[in-house]
């Protein structure tokens, strides 16, 4: 499984898994495609199509799947979300 890269645009090919690690505070974000989001200890999954974010809030393990033929995601520092709270 290959680490998510922070700050760049990343195209993942259909049923491919990335991971990422300690990443509480950034986000994801799907910028064309289908991704499932699993988090170690979580029993449900999450599903986000193009346009759609999710920000990591806790230090816990987070696999993204793409689905649906692949997806181009974007993985950064989610400042604003971070000093929002």
């Amino acid at each position: 499984m290959t680490k998510l890269p922070i700050g760049t645009r990343t195209r993942l090919a259909a049923d491919s898994l990335f991971s990422l690690d300690n990443r509480s505070g950034q986000r994801i974000e799907v910028r064309e495609g289908a991704v499932w989001i699993t988090r170690t200890s979580e029993p449900r999954d999450i599903v986000l199509e193009a346009g759609d974010s999710y920000v990591i809030n806790d230090p816990r393990g987070v696999i993204v799947g793409a689905i649906h033929g692949g997806a181009t995601v974007s993985a950064y520092v989610a400042w604003g979300d971070a000093l929002a709270a």
